[in-house]
């Protein structure tokens, strides 16, 4: 008899380290993504680690209106105070006037909504997408004069490591880990229902000079990029197939494709209207003299002639020149051109470009591309 409870014993202690190996088995093979803690006869379900992850909807950085330009500069910023505390800087500076207006409050995030903490900006509302704020009150209250400090603003940079947008426009192009962190800025137009990103990548040893532009196309509906293509000389009447085919019309495709060439005629004229002249807005009266052309086309105050030497100090190396070759009542003609030195016997000239301003418009074109 004591056999026999001793057999059954052994039987039963085998069956149970079988169910046991079984189980453990079954429950590395299938982990319990919301493990479930009993106590108490209650059951507390902890969050996947999706739900974990911070869903703070705030960016970081610095927004652009679009089209910024010297004629319209709208510019937020947005930056981190502490725990759910951020501060907004938003501004906005219009016309020849130079009309502005501006909103500067503390504010926090509740899960659902954005509370503005400065009790004189209590109407404002702020929304935020992955590429932008949205900043929005009633009436006109804090600019005037086209200059409220409100619509909606596109980023252009930051100095967070971790905004989706941006680091998707890096990837898209491709661009080296150098022009990630602070040598890119990212300049939005609004067209219909999609927006113009022209990307602007600044040279690392001469953080005035831009490297290289690049246009590409971003659709909010779905959140994607595509390239348009990069912004030259040689490419530019594609370009403008391209952008018209989109919609664009002639004044913002020149805008996009010579942003410092606009800029600087802009920056011209409402020079000139500070001083009194105000010629620059009347149709017919206003026109460009030989400096005032160089200074569009080179950034150059007070000149007809530009020169870059970059040779070595035994002279060997390129001397870069711009200059007025002539000038009409219409149009002022400048050439560019390297003077190349390899040696003693070898010294010639290459043109870069010859360039017609329109002594009325402002505009440049290239008589070569």
């Amino acid at each position: 008899m004591h056999k026999i409870r001793l057999i059954l014993i052994v039987f039963l202690l085998l069956v149970g380290c079988n169910q046991i190996t079984s189980s453990s088995k079954y429950e590395k093979l299938q982990p319990t993504l919301n493990p479930i803690v009993e106590s108490d006869a209650k059951e507390t379900q902890f969050p996947t680690s999706s739900a974990s992850v911070n869903s703070n909807p705030v960016i970081i950085g610095t927004f652009l209106c679009s089209g910024y330009s010297p004629f319209q500069t709208g510019v937020a910023k947005v930056s981190r105070m502490g725990m759910n505390k951020y501060h907004l800087i938003a501004s906005m500076t219009y016309g020849y006037s130079h009309n502005n207006g501006e909103i500067e409050t503390d504010f926090s995030y509740d899960g659902n909504k954005f509370i503005i903490l400065n009790q004189k900006y209590s109407i404002v509302k702020i929304s935020f997408t992955e590429n932008s704020i949205t900043i929005d009150y009633p009436g006109e209250h804090f600019g005037g004069n086209n200059a409220e400090p409100k619509g909606t603003f596109y980023l252009e940079h930051t100095d967070s490591a971790d905004s989706r947008f941006l680091t998707k426009v890096y990837d898209t192009l491709k661009l080296p880990d150098p022009y990630r962190h602070g040598l890119s800025e990212v300049l939005t137009y609004e067209l219909d229902d999609k927006l113009l990103l022209l990307v602007r990548t600044r040279n690392d040893k001469n953080v005035t000079q831009m490297n290289a532009d690049f246009l590409l196309m971003y659709k909010a509906a779905d959140q994607s990029l595509s390239v348009i293509g990069e912004i030259s000389d040689y490419k530019e009447q594609d370009l403008q197939k391209e952008l018209n085919n989109l919609g664009a019309d002639s004044f913002l495709i020149y805008q996009i494709l010579h942003k410092d060439y606009a800029d600087r005629l802009v920056k011209l004229k409402m020079h000139k209207w500070d001083n009194g002249d105000l010629a620059v807005g009347e149709s017919g009266e206003f026109q460009l003299t030989e400096t005032e052309a160089i200074y569009i086309v080179t950034g150059v105050e007070k000149a007809t002639s530009v020169t870059t030497n970059m040779r070595s100090a035994d002279n060997i190396g390129s001397i870069f020149k711009t200059e007025v070759d002539r000038s009409d009542n219409k149009t002022v003609t400048i050439h560019s051109y390297e003077i190349v030195r390899k040696d003693q016997n070898d010294e010639h000239t290459v043109t870069q470009d010859w360039l017609e301003v329109n002594r009325l418009t402002g505009n440049v074109s290239s008589l070569i591309w």
